[in-house]
């Protein structure tokens, strides 16, 4: 029982300061939210100008990102990312925001976390 109280409280606290998806980490937030997975988004771009596509080796981690989005995840993932060198000489940004509705319904997007990489300095 102290076990199961434990990983609850784990639970609420990681949604509470570092913005874990509710349905995620083991707790019972699909049971108490309305909230989906399809509400979040995870956006990385280069120079502000293009959306780039995640690699398949990097999409598994991105989808870590989007749970939890820790920025030394967010900064891992992007300096990964950097390392191609079709991107040298960019600034990568890596975002992930989330979909919320106010009391009339109306969809309210909120940046949950975000972190800005230059590609020719990226894990260096």
């Amino acid at each position: 029982m102290a076990l199961l109280v434990a990983l609850a409280a784990a639970h609420f606290a990681l949604v509470r300061c570092c913005s874990l998806h509710p349905w995620l980490g083991g707790g019972f937030g699909m049971f108490s939210t309305v909230d989906a997975r399809t509400l979040r988004v995870f956006r990385v771009d280069a120079s502000g100008e293009r959306p780039l596509e995640i690699p398949p080796e990097l999409e598994d981690a991105a989808e870590r990102v989007e749970a939890l989005p820790a920025e030394a995840w967010l900064q891992a993932f992007a300096r990964a990312l950097a390392e191609d060198p079709a991107l040298a000489g960019a600034t990568l940004a890596a975002e992930v925001w989330e979909t919320r509705f106010d009391a009339e319904m109306r969809p309210v997007p909120r940046r949950l976390a975000g972190v800005v990489v230059a590609a020719d300095r990226a894990g260096r």
